[in-house]
């Protein structure tokens, strides 16, 4: 990809600053880490924007992961495995201050990089989406209109006490969990 960049794109304002380093550079060869970061990280906003979230590019692709696990790094904007995210930060090459963030903190950080999907307004979306934990009830409360519209209207009906965050967002995984049992019990009778 350095090639690429290097014969085709070397107009470009962040292409020159990276061949000011010496070649063979760890300089040089960071720079390009970073430059092709900033790039998939591009791509996959573009990508969770249009909502096919299975183009998404990731730093290491695995079989077993599913493409909506993955979450980007605050320092590096590189995708990770959301289970493997917080051991990529500890040894981070841009986390300059080498603060050790707690797992569920880097996860939080990288999800709000994310744009908001476009039928939620963005408080809501950060106070309770991004905290929620990524499973299936969270993948049917995304997909459920009612359910989003529920959990918003409850969070702009009530005052915002310590409790209420959780209180919405496990009345809003209840929902998603009703409506999933219904669906199975339809199933079966058909």
């Amino acid at each position: 990809m350095s090639k690429h960049l290097e014969n085709v794109h070397n107009s470009e304002f962040d292409v020159q600053r990276v061949l000011m380093y010496p070649k063979g550079s760890q300089e040089r060869r960071k720079a390009w880490g970073m430059l092709l970061n900033e790039g998939d990280f591009e791509h996959n906003v573009k990508v969770v924007r249009a909502g096919n979230i299975q183009n998404i590019i990731p730093k290491y692709r695995s079989k077993k992961r599913g493409a909506d696990t993955y979450v980007a790094c605050p320092y590096c904007k590189g995708m990770y495995g959301s289970k493997l995210l917080h051991l990529h930060v500890k040894s981070c090459p841009q986390n300059v201050a080498r603060a050790v963030q707690t797992r569920g903190g880097a996860l939080k950080q990288g999800r709000l990089l994310m744009p908001v999907p476009k039928n939620i307004s963005e408080a809501f979306y950060k106070t309770f989406l991004s905290n929620m934990k990524k499973d299936n009830i969270l993948r049917r409360v995304m997909n459920d209109d009612l359910i989003l519209r529920f959990g918003e209207r409850m969070y702009y009906k009530r005052d915002l006490e310590e409790h209420t965050a959780d209180h919405i967002s496990g009345r809003m995984r209840e929902l998603a969990r009703l409506v999933e049992c219904l669906r199975e019990d339809t199933q079966m009778r058909i």
